[in-house]
């Protein structure tokens, strides 16, 4: 199954925006671009030309916690990381992947993650500490005010794939967060982190070329595993999510349907007005407010839909173009960011070789059935594509660490 990993206690950290400015048509004069499906082989060349990292935040001047208090400043390096990895999720979902850093926008960002940090409060509008300068506080105000937060994360990359999450029942229901990072607007972003509380500046909307795309979808059509990273909250699995373009009209709960299918499986799902209510795990829900852009279609699979190896494809009806029907099909592929490559010798595919893996080699030889995964990848060690005794001498050495 898909890679799962866990996230405690961030169910009423990331907060939402609440957006009420129309970011959507950015001005008649203005160039236009749809959407670019990238391949895998795209997507892994943009990460190896612009590389992120899990480090923990290193600063250029250490924030100071307690009074006199001082904002701090994240490193080049840190901030570098942080907006590789903002890059490579909307490069990954055919968005422009050129966002920059503002200085401007890190120093509020910076002050606003102080300013939570000591009032151990995650807020948007946060009080002002009684022992704080006015200055500081107003600066830190206008960067909760202006930003996506979280509490509790351990690096910049993390929290961005928190706010693409969006987890949480008061989140998933208008995906804010994930709206703002993947918003086609978006030219210049800043960041802060201190003490656990991270903010990442979001209304930006410098960019010059406007959206004439069909639609933004996250998980994107070739998805990496490691973008993706299998965050669950509770009964709920990990949201999807289409943000239909202009050329759309207004879409409705009562109207949209969404059928996804596991391609390996056959397994379908179905989504509308009734999904929420019906208790078995799947969420639906249509949002038409100003996040970045409006109108998004939500829905969660709930968990364990696909395996590593499936595909899912999505059609979305009950939408209108000009008042005229239309529908939206695509499929998303997930696929490994960085390949793993095959252990000598493994058969189980458990990534390991152990007695297991030489006793399925044995009944293998013997003719016997056997249930084994990559067999011509971990157990033909002499590359003769074929399972022969050899290849049982071989991988006995391998386990007494001898040399081929």
């Amino acid at each position: 199954m898909a890679r799962r990993f866990s996230v405690t206690a961030v169910s009423a950290a990331v907060m939402m925006l609440c957006g009420t400015q129309a970011y959507w048509d950015q001005g008649a004069s203005a160039a236009g671009y749809t959407l670019a499906v990238r391949t895998p082989d795209e997507i892994r060349a943009f990460y190896a030309a612009n590389p992120w990292t899990y480090d923990a935040p290193v600063f250029e001047t250490e924030p100071v916690l307690t009074a006199p208090y001082a904002a701090g400043k994240l490193s080049a390096e840190t901030l570098e990381s942080a907006v590789n990895y903002l890059n490579l999720c909307r490069y990954a979902a055919g968005l422009p992947a050129d966002v920059t850093i503002s200085e401007s926008a890190c120093e509020k960002i910076q002050a606003g993650a102080l300013v939570d940090c000591v009032n151990d409060t995650l807020s948007h509008t946060p009080a002002q500490p009684a022992d704080m300068d006015a200055s500081l506080f107003q600066l830190g105000y206008d960067g909760t005010s202006s930003s996506n937060l979280w509490k509790g994360a351990h690096d910049l990359p993390q929290s961005i794939a928190v706010y693409l999450c969006d987890m949480g029942e008061s989140n998933m229901r208008i995906m804010g967060h994930r709206r703002w990072v993947l918003n086609p607007a978006m030219q210049q972003t800043g960041f802060g982190y201190a003490g656990g509380y991270t903010g990442m500046y979001a209304l930006d909307r410098s960019r010059t070329d406007s959206f004439t795309g069909d639609y933004v979808a996250w998980p994107c059509q070739n998805m990496p595993y490691e973008l993706y990273n299998g965050f669950s909250y509770g009964k709920h699995g990990y949201t999807f999510s289409v943000t239909l373009g202009s050329r759309y009209d207004t879409p409705s709960a009562d109207s949209v349907q969404v059928d996804m299918t596991s391609k390996k499986t056959g397994k379908t799902l179905h989504f509308d007005k009734n999904t929420a209510s019906a208790g078995n795990g799947l969420y639906f829900n249509v949002d038409t407010q100003y996040y970045g852009i409006p109108n998004c279609i939500i829905f969660d699979p709930g968990k364990d839909l696909f395996d590593e190896d499936d595909t899912l494809s999505v059609v979305i009806t009950g939408i209108t173009e000009e008042g005229a029907a239309a529908e939206i099909a695509y499929d998303v592929s997930f696929f490994r960011l960085i390949e793993e490559k095959p252990v000598p010798g493994d058969i189980n595919g458990d990534k390991k070789l152990n007695d297991n893996d030489l006793v399925q080699l044995e009944y293998w030889l013997l003719g016997e059935q056997v249930n084994v995964t990559k067999t011509w990848e971990g157990a033909d060690l002499d590359g003769d594509g074929l399972l022969t005794a050899k290849d049982k001498t071989l991988m006995k050495r391998l386990m007494l660490k001898e040399k081929i």
